[in-house]
């Protein structure tokens, strides 16, 4: 049994021309591994393709090849029935190939997720995250966290941002960072992400949301020593 959550990483989940670069999804799967985390890198395309081979190229760099899924086509998310917990990734026809990535217990995402479905055989309405508002912004804590869906995370289409998303969202599921109150997260809701950094505002925009983001992550910290440093998502069982 393994102390931290199962954890996968979509760094492309095959959705077009529109798809992040995969440096941004590497940079936070390595930041959430060195970070103690357990985690796998998944990304939807041909594997002789140059964001695969880039994928794949980078990690094997860090000694992380082993950790790269990659299948054949674009990825769905299956919640669970309340639409929680667990999560599975899968393409739209899982009865063609097993991808064995069944019972994630948290999922971080570049961008824009792929659609959410219910189970596999479960003929009911899908989970409240396969609605679009759902994953729009105002639903992540600062661009990060899913206010109302535990284990389902974001992260910035821009590395520099990623990498330090990736981080904190390691500490928080080590049980060294605590979230603020439901209110103060809501309230916070929707404010920059880091934005664009391709122009000058841009880049202002994101060393103010990396200085904000290393404030929060010093009171998360206290937060979680006052609490006595609670594990948020449940550790798996194999």
């Amino acid at each position: 049994m393994s102390r931290l959550p199962r954890l996968a990483v979509v760094i492309d989940a095959g959705s077009g021309p529109g798809a992040p670069p995969p440096g941004a999804g590497t940079a936070a799967l390595i930041a959430l591994v060195d970070g103690g985390l357990d985690g796998i890198g998944v990304i939807a395309g041909d594997p002789s393709s140059p964001p695969v081979r880039e994928a794949a190229r980078t990690l094997g760099e860090f000694g992380m090849a082993d950790r790269l899924t990659i299948v054949p086509g674009p990825l769905v998310l299956r919640t669970g029935p309340d639409g929680g917990r667990p999560f599975a990734l899968d393409i739209p026809d899982p009865a063609d190939v097993g991808l064995g990535l069944a019972r994630q217990d948290a999922v971080v995402f570049v961008g824009a997720p792929p659609p959410a479905v219910p189970p596999a055989g479960d003929e009911g309405e899908p989970g409240q995250v396969s609605a679009p508002r759902s994953w729009s912004e105002e639903y992540f804590f600062a661009g990060v966290f899913h206010q109302e869906v535990e284990g389902l995370y974001r992260v910035s289409a821009e590395p520099e941002l990623a990498a330090a998303q990736g981080r904190w969202i390691g500490e928080y599921l080590r049980g060294r960072y605590l979230l603020p109150s439901r209110p103060a997260m809501v309230s916070a809701s929707g404010r920059s992400a880091g934005g664009p950094p391709a122009d000058r505002a841009g880049q202002l925009r994101r060393r103010l949301y990396l200085r904000a983001l290393t404030r929060e992550v010093r009171r998360g910290h206290a937060r979680a020593a006052s609490a006595g440093y609670p594990l948020p998502v449940p550790a798996h069982r194999d």
